[in-house]
């Protein structure tokens, strides 16, 4: 029999995903309550969350990623911080993406039968 591990229960907390939720309702109409914005497919629901996801990564700046970058833009005007993606926060690119250049970025899914 295995031993269960014990979880402290004064450590859970369901904040960041219940803000995760919040985004993706005020963000997306096909997730809100009472929209006449909805999907009648499923397919095309799990379409639109992956473009959401996608573009909430790769090109939506997050303030609270901002990184100390001070940066001479004018003659007496600096730039303090430099603007981040999430993935961009963990190394993956290293710059925000366009609409476009996401959405033309040769991607290929690797389907094995």
């Amino acid at each position: 029999m295995e031993k269960k591990e014990e979880i402290d229960h004064s450590n859970i907390s369901t904040t960041l995903i219940e803000r995760e939720n919040l985004n993706l309702r005020h963000d997306n109409k096909r997730l809100s309550r009472k929209t006449i914005a909805y999907s009648k497919k499923d397919k095309w629901l799990q379409s639109n969350l992956d473009l959401y996801k996608s573009f909430h990564n790769f090109v939506k700046t997050h303030h609270s990623l901002k990184k100390m970058n001070l940066q001479k833009i004018k003659d007496n005007v600096w730039k303090k911080y430099k603007n981040m993606t999430p993935i961009m926060s963990i190394g993956l690119t290293d710059h925000i993406w366009s609409l476009k250049e996401l959405l033309t970025y040769p991607y290929h899914k690797n389907i094995s039968i």
